[in-house]
């Protein structure tokens, strides 16, 4: 169990045998003779108030399913692969990422700053990055141009694709979505016609990149999210969680598990992206067509339901399942996808 202090301190504890828990070791996770603190007020991360993991804390990250850029665009995340914990905060102050590497085997923490991405016209307004694997993913927009950087994790460029607003993307494989509406939740989606269109929305908003590997071929996602505003409530506070109905009104019943909340992202927010195809080296696959992702797939199938109610999505032994109760037949399904 990680939590952190107001003092940026990064406390790992063990649940051991007898039932307690036990402190490993603390972590500084800044430099105390640093007036600049990166992650005093980034790590406010509290497993028992769902309104605090995402917002105004750290995204946690699962590599084994796709994510969704409403998902990935905040600004600190959180990956797990074996051994390593990876803490990622953007300073875009300093215009670098800061990686946090712990490694749970030899209670050894590293920091790695990697440099963002410079403009060619001007400079960049909006960063983020993502981890996937053994590679680093930066990128950077204004309404002039877009960059993204495959890197590895001593900021070295592996590939490059930049794209400028009187040109066209030539490394998409998809339309330019426009999903969500600000003033009807989750619902609305079109097509933008233009890279300066698209620059210009992903610029104004939160700006995520997103890797999902299938087919042993990458599928990159890059644009922006907003939150959508309805009824006076934020629509991400409400995709972390399952609502029961019960015969004495509806139970909001909070989860923690990333790979639903990623699944249940989809449609909470109102999304600008575009996708696009690439092979294990990062070369762009130009004329295919993508397929539905596995959550795409189950979302068909979910919007075709009826009566159901406390959907779950979750991985068991590398298989992705669906599951949910049917309030009419009075039973719960389970489906292998």
């Amino acid at each position: 169990m990680m939590s952190a202090t107001k003092n940026d301190l990064l406390i790992l504890r063990e649940f051991t045998e007898d039932f307690t828990f036990e402190e490993m070791s603390p972590f500084r996770l800044d430099n105390p003779n640093e007036d600049h603190k990166l992650l005093t007020n980034q790590f406010s991360f509290n497993a028992f108030d769902p309104f605090k993991t995402t917002i105004y804390g750290i995204t946690k990250i699962d590599n084994n399913v796709p994510n969704t850029i409403s998902h990935t665009s905040n600004k600190s995340k959180l990956y797990q692969k074996d051994d390593n914990i990876y803490i990622t905060v953007e300073d875009e102050k300093s215009k670098r990422t800061i990686l946090k590497i712990l490694n749970l085997s030899d209670l050894k923490l590293i920091t790695k700053t990697l440099k963002y991405p410079e403009g060619k016209k001007e400079n960049f307004k909006n960063f983020n990055s993502f981890i996937y694997g053994q590679y680093f993913f930066h990128i950077a927009s204004s309404g002039d141009e877009m960059i993204f950087q495959v890197k590895s994790f001593d900021n070295l460029i592996i590939k490059e694709f930049y794209v400028a607003k009187e040109s066209t993307i030539e490394f998409k494989n998809s339309p330019i979505f426009q999903r969500g509406s600000t003033y009807s939740y989750g619902s609305g989606k079109k097509n933008l016609n233009t890279t300066k269109q698209f620059l210009r929305k992903i610029t104004s908003s939160n700006l995520g990149i997103s890797v999902y590997q299938e087919n042993n071929n990458y599928q990159i996602t890059f644009g922006s999210s907003e939150v959508i505003f309805n009824s006076g409530r934020l629509s991400n506070f409400q995709s972390r969680g399952t609502t029961f109905n019960t015969p004495g009104g509806s139970v909001f019943v909070p989860s923690y598990s990333p790979t639903f909340s990623s699944f249940n992202s989809y449609g909470r927010s109102k999304d600008v992206f575009t996708n696009g195809l690439f092979d294990n080296t990062f070369n762009h696959i130009e004329g295919e067509v993508l397929e539905n992702n596995i959550f795409d797939r189950i979302k068909e199938f979910q919007d075709e339901l009826k009566w159901d109610t406390a959907e779950d999505v979750f991985i068991h032994n590398g298989t992705t399942y669906f599951s949910y109760w049917n309030t009419r037949e009075q039973t719960y399904f389970l489906l292998q996808f």
